[in-house]
């Protein structure tokens, strides 16, 4: 799959897995692979700076995690801001996909 397609995308995606409940970096990453049988394959690296940027702009919510002397992680979830920007985003993405499917229908292909 072309990455150019799912980049603008991003945020949309993981709102969305965020939706269903608190995640960390790590269950993000496989709910993605999962839902969508393996076609995004990020690693933790490659989606810190995006939650982080979605952390700085109030659309999410970070949470540390764990036991004094265990592993710690942080768990991330909507915020209200997040979820009305979710809402705007589905829609926006199925406006876009509604008009992209009214001219690939057209095509000679």
């Amino acid at each position: 799959m072309e990455t150019e397609l799912y980049k603008g995308t991003l945020s949309l995606l993981i709102l969305s897995v965020l939706s269903r409940q608190p995640m960390y970096g790590y269950a993000i990453v496989t709910a993605m692979r999962e839902d969508t049988n393996g076609a995004f394959e990020w690693t933790e690296g490659a989606l810190y700076p995006s939650l982080h940027k979605l952390e700085a702009i109030g659309l999410i919510r970070g949470e540390w995690e764990g036991d004094p002397g265990t592993r710690r992680r942080r768990y991330y979830q909507l915020t209200d801001k997040g979820r009305r920007a979710l809402s705007e985003k589905k829609d926006s993405w199925k406006h876009l996909c509604r008009a992209v499917n009214q001219v690939v229908e057209k095509s000679n292909e």
